[in-house]
């Protein structure tokens, strides 16, 4: 039973290596720096600062422009991966996300630099962002649960899933606690909605990462490099995205 297994084990994870092919936008470690990345320059963007340097952002028309670039750079590319891993859904389900990604990411960017020289995201502004954002996200789950299910057997997958659970709750804690949400004396419907948007940003900071990782493992890659005829999509979906990082 154990050999039979084992032998099960190894041929699904074969077919997962193979089906990854298709897959041309950024996972593993490559995918978790970049994601990071994309976390400061929004929280850059959001308070009106400069993502590269500490100063206010200025230039309007450039700004805008660099927005614009990445929504139709990133958007296309992840539509190619989209197109290209057809035939397994799950992958399909994970280029939505990134589409919508990129979609949360630009129109950030483009609704601050039309506030310059005054920009910073408002609440409204946020809620809608983040609302995006977690569309997004229950549509990326329906695909990685699936891969985390079947390729559970893997090790690393349980730790990956372990570890990041526990940052989930750590990152839920110091949202909630080691950031001003109102006075004590707030009635209890605001109290449980200061609960619900501290596990909402808490969520919504931890899946991107294990997105990366999950597929890092799937991929049997880590480090997440690309190889062959992927290289060049995988770096302009990238450099696409980046491109609000540039904004001055």
């Amino acid at each position: 039973m154990g050999i039979i297994t084992n032998s099960t084990h190894a041929s699904i994870k074969s077919t997962l290596v193979e089906e990854m092919q298709c897959y041309t936008l950024p996972y593993g470690g490559i995918g978790f720096v970049f994601h990071l990345l994309i976390y400061w320059t929004l929280y850059r963007l959001s308070i009106g600062k400069c993502p590269w340097r500490l100063t206010r952002l200025k230039c309007s028309d450039l700004d805008f422009w660099f927005a614009f670039a990445g929504l139709i750079g990133g958007v296309t590319l992840a539509i190619y991966s989209a197109v290209r891993c057809r035939h397994h859904w799950p992958l399909v389900l994970l280029a939505v996300w990134r589409i919508i990604f990129t979609l949360t990411l630009c129109i950030a960017a483009l609704i601050t630099a039309d506030g310059i020289p005054n920009a910073a995201l408002e609440f409204d502004d946020i809620f809608v962002v983040l609302l995006f954002y977690l569309l997004g996200m229950v549509i990326q789950f329906a695909g990685l649960g699936f891969l985390a299910r079947i390729s559970w057997a893997d090790r690393r997958v349980r730790i990956i899933t372990a570890f990041l659970g526990g940052v989930l709750i750590f990152l839920f804690v110091v949202i909630r606690f080691c950031v001003p949400w109102g006075h004590s004396d707030q009635s209890w419907r605001k109290k449980a909605n200061d609960w619900i948007w501290c596990g909402l940003l808490a969520f919504s900071l931890v899946a991107g990462p294990y997105s990366d990782w999950l597929l890092g493992c799937v991929a049997d890659n880590l480090g997440g490099v690309p190889q062959g005829d992927n290289i060049l999509p995988y770096s302009y979906y990238m450099l696409a995205n980046l491109f609000t990082f540039l904004s001055a």
